[in-house]
């Protein structure tokens, strides 16, 4: 009985220092984001090479005759990513600042060389070759326009000895998607 009491005795002082130190109201806060954007726009003008002879070669920098371009319209002050890849060769990504384009020549079959062109296409941003894709639309005044980026389109291209006469085609596609929260403001 006696170890029954000491027990009780040893219970009721343990849980009133427990209960001592027991909160019983808590509170926090819960951080709250939005990003307001506008829709993204690409619009577009063709790179042409112009006429080129049998073994012939030909370079369109960025402040040439025929360099192509497509300006990229969205939201400032957030980070927007391009993807550049060929339409006719999906697996030709834009990797190390260049893409290999095909350029397939009209009423020529897809498979045979010399119905085919593959000219490296190089972008340029105010007059310098890129390699990075991510790039922001940065503003002080005007936040709720959309602004707009332009990118020039250019490259080198090469026909063989073989190469058949005609009119040749491609394209590249260009692809911008918003990629982040700006800097300044917390991940996601």
């Amino acid at each position: 009985m006696k170890k029954l009491l000491l027990l009780a005795g040893l219970l009721v002082v343990a849980s009133s220092v427990f209960a001592a130190d027991i909160k019983t109201e808590a509170s926090g806060n819960v951080d709250i984001y939005a990003q307001v954007l506008t829709d993204l726009q690409i619009d577009s003008e063709p790179l042409n090479f112009g006429v080129l002879g049998i073994s012939d070669k030909k370079s369109v920098e960025s402040t040439d005759q025929g360099v192509g371009k497509f300006t990229v319209t969205g939201a400032t002050n957030t980070n927007i990513t391009l993807t550049i890849a060929d339409t006719g060769d999906t697996k030709s990504t834009f990797n190390n600042g260049e893409v290999v384009a095909k350029l397939v020549r009209d009423g020529g079959g897809s498979t045979t060389d010399n119905d085919i062109l593959t000219p490296k296409i190089y972008v340029y941003d105010n007059g310098t070759k890129i390699s990075n894709t991510t790039f922001n639309i940065a503003s002080k005044s005007q936040l709720h326009l959309a602004q707009s980026k332009e990118f020039k389109v250019g490259g080198d291209i090469e026909t063989k000895a073989g190469q058949n006469t005609g009119n040749y085609k491609g394209a590249i596609k260009v692809t911008a998607k918003y990629d982040s929260w700006p800097a300044a403001t917390p991940a996601r």
